[in-house]
């Protein structure tokens, strides 16, 4: 026969107390974003001159947001790939903005990491604490986030191998 544990006074209110408090200061889970969900908005994202960067201003664009660092190869050789993309872009007049989300810890070795490229087009932006990276909860390094006019996420696109702007390209095309 079982035996039900025994009630105590004052038991359940000390057990409830700690759940709570778990679930008030527990830092945030990852919420992994997916092709279909809306983008999440950019979480203490910061330009290069410290100033707060907001995905929601773009709204109305199709959006290519990059997640990748300094010690990332594959990072490396995205970066310029999507430069040249974003330049064909822009000189189309397209309604179409590239940022590339810096999550090294070390913001100076983000920032000299971001510098060793020639952006024009490219937006290079940084989340040291990884406020907006644990919200995505990128599969990989790099990965790419395409997302429409709407805020909606079309596709997401892992790793970065010499060609893939070509996949990122048609993507963005479609959406256009």
């Amino acid at each position: 026969m079982m035996s039900l544990p025994r009630f105590r006074p004052g038991a359940g209110v000390a057990a409830t107390s700690a759940v709570v408090a778990l679930a008030l200061f527990a830092p945030p889970a990852a919420a992994e974003v997916s092709v279909g969900d809306r983008a999440t908005e950019f979480r203490q994202v910061q330009d290069g001159d410290g100033d707060a960067v907001s995905l929601r201003e773009q709204r109305g664009d199709v959006v290519v947001v990059t997640f990748g660092a300094s010690w990332c190869a594959p990072c490396e050789a995205e970066l310029p790939a999507l430069e040249s993309l974003a330049s064909h872009y822009a000189e189309r007049d397209a309604d179409v903005a590239f940022f590339a989300v810096n999550v090294d810890r070390e913001l100076a070795k983000g920032r000299a990491f971001m510098n060793g490229f020639d952006f024009e087009h490219v937006e290079p932006v940084f989340d040291p604490r990884s406020a907006t990276a644990r919200l995505y909860a990128p599969p990989a390094m790099p990965s790419t986030y395409i997302i429409d006019q709407r805020g909606l996420v079309r596709v997401v696109h892992q790793g970065y191998e010499r060609g893939d702007e070509r996949r990122i390209r048609r993507a963005v095309d479609s959406l256009l």
